[in-house]
């Protein structure tokens, strides 16, 4: 259980949001003579940790099912300071002391994880008066200032950057070889100084030199589009009335599936072919290019509309007999390059863009195709599947979820329908991104 509360600190510091259902657990059991403390903070939602304030010192229970255990502490009236070990690594709180509430930075000293962020450690059911900040760090015994440089700048999306710390004594004067230890709030930090950010937004650099605190400003702005996928069919020619919905996800430099990317797609003639929320209709005939364009990434198409014969429509593809739940039925109109909007009047199954009908549910079917101003109609019988027994797991492959994308391999989406055991698949593949 204890175990949420790092983890809610690693995401919070990779710049991530958190909600109760990622962290919150019930409290665990509080050992006589400890207090429950809640840890507060911006994002954090973590599991209340027993701790004792005893004269100087802060302690934790022994035994199992304690996260966070402290092994060294100090605390006075106005100040608190404690090293403590977690299953991910050691770490260290320092603060400002208002009873038995505490305010200040908790940091993690993980080899995977250097990050900081400004906490209040309440016992359970109040609240904190001071409010944690950089700020009540600024200064030291010995020490002025601590400055960070480069400060307020903004780096792409996994770009590296070496910061530098100097400190300076009460007298102005730099230390020489001050001894700093490197940490983020947000992003990643090595030991050397090296920050890398991920994910956009505002992040901090924090240089701690023998307990005074230097920050550094820096913006990540977001990775830019590198390439771009429309996985619809997008078709040469279209029948006047035709209207093809785009279905577009975009790769970003950081090699992440951006689904709903934020695309432009204009078309050369309005007046042929409009584009209508990433939706193209074809209005009257003639030619048109259509461009679906990101940052620097874009595709083409060329597209002839035609007109059509006119007339009545008809749906062709419509079974003779009943069908099956489940089973795949794919229908068209005898109308040649048309592409009309499907529908189904019922509840109960579903009618695709390409014109493939799956129902869910036994029952009678009208399913509807539009095309510009005219209508066809269909019925579609469907009956029980009839398929019972259970389903038994004999083992997991060896995969390795997310290797494709670090490699910058484009995932071809799965089927938006198919036979297998009868059942559509509809929805998109797991494509990460943040």
């Amino acid at each position: 259980m204890l175990r949420h509360s790092l983890i809610v600190l690693i995401a919070m510091a990779a710049g991530l949001t958190l909600t109760s259902h990622a962290s919150a657990q019930d409290a665990p059991t509080v050992p006589a003579g400890f207090t429950p403390y809640q840890l507060i903070g911006e994002g954090i939602n973590a599991p209340p940790m027993p701790f004792k304030i005893e004269g100087d010192k802060i302690t934790t229970p022994e035994g199992p099912g304690t996260f966070v255990r402290v092994t060294d502490s100090q605390v006075t009236d106005d100040r608190a300071r404690m090293e403590f070990d977690t299953p991910f690594g050691p770490g260290r709180f320092i603060g400002t002391r208002d009873g038995d509430t505490l305010a200040g930075l908790w940091f993690s000293l993980g080899e995977e994880a250097r990050f900081v962020l400004p906490v209040a450690l309440v016992p359970v059911g109040q609240q904190p008066r001071v409010k944690p900040s950089f700020e009540m760090f600024r200064s030291a015994p010995g020490i002025s200032r601590v400055e960070v440089v480069p400060n307020n700048i903004t780096l792409d999306s996994e770009q590296s950057q070496r910061f530098v710390a100097r400190a300076y004594d009460e007298a102005g004067s730099e230390i020489a070889d001050s001894d700093v230890e490197w940490f983020s709030l947000g992003g990643t930090i090595n030991e050397a100084g090296d920050f890398v950010g991920m994910n956009a937004g505002e992040r901090v650099v924090v240089a701690v030199v023998s307990n005074a605190i230097g920050t550094a400003a820096v913006t990540i702005s977001s990775p830019r589009i590198e390439s771009i996928s429309v996985y619809t069919d997008v078709p040469s020619r279209l029948a006047v009335g035709s209207r093809v919905p785009l279905e577009i996800d975009a790769l970003n430099s950081i090699h992440r599936w951006v689904l709903d990317p934020a695309v432009q797609v204009v078309s050369s003639a309005p007046d042929v072919i409009m584009v209508d929320a990433h939706t193209l209709v074809a209005q009257s005939p003639g030619r048109a290019t259509v461009t679906v364009s990101a940052d620097d990434a874009a595709t083409e198409y060329n597209i002839s509309v035609v007109a059509g014969p006119g007339g009545p429509l008809s749906i062709g593809g419509v079974p003779s007999g009943v069908i099956r739940t489940g089973d795949v039925v794919k229908l068209t109109l005898t109308e040649d390059h048309a592409h009309p909007v499907w529908s189904v009047a019922q509840a109960g199954a579903e009618a695709y863009s390409d014109g493939s009908f799956v129902a869910e549910r036994p029952g009678r079917y009208t399913v509807v195709a539009v095309l510009g101003d005219r209508v066809a109609t269909a019925s579609i019988e469907a009956v029980e599947r009839g398929v019972s027994g259970r389903i038994h797991i004999n083992g997991h492959g060896p995969g390795q979820p997310g290797a494709d994308r670090r490699a910058g391999v484009r995932r071809p989406r799965r089927k938006r329908r198919q036979g297998v055991g009868g059942w559509p698949v509809v929805g998109r593949d797991a494509r990460g991104g943040n």
